[in-house]
């Protein structure tokens, strides 16, 4: 009777130590692709920003663009009075 409580005691204790093992297996798992979501992000996040500092020097390069009167918008200046 003892020898048997004591193997169950031992089995049972086995299997929560086996649990417990899993859990941290699971736990370092999920730690490692947090880790791997974080690099992957800050790398999206360099590459928007040179990208986004690109589009900023390519439209602060250029010259402005002239507008164009649509037609019969302008008057012609011998009918402008000031």
């Amino acid at each position: 009777m003892v020898t048997e409580d004591g193997t169950r005691t031992v089995t049972e204790v086995t299997q929560l130590v086996r649990k417990v093992a899993d859990l941290f297996n699971n736990l370092a798992s999920l730690a490692g692709s947090v880790n791997e979501n974080a690099q992957q992000m800050m790398l999206n996040t360099k590459q928007q920003s040179a990208a986004f500092a690109q589009v900023v020097q390519a439209t602060t390069a250029s010259p402005p663009v002239p507008r164009i009167p649509s037609p019969g918008s302008a008057r012609p200046r011998s009918e402008c009075r000031t």
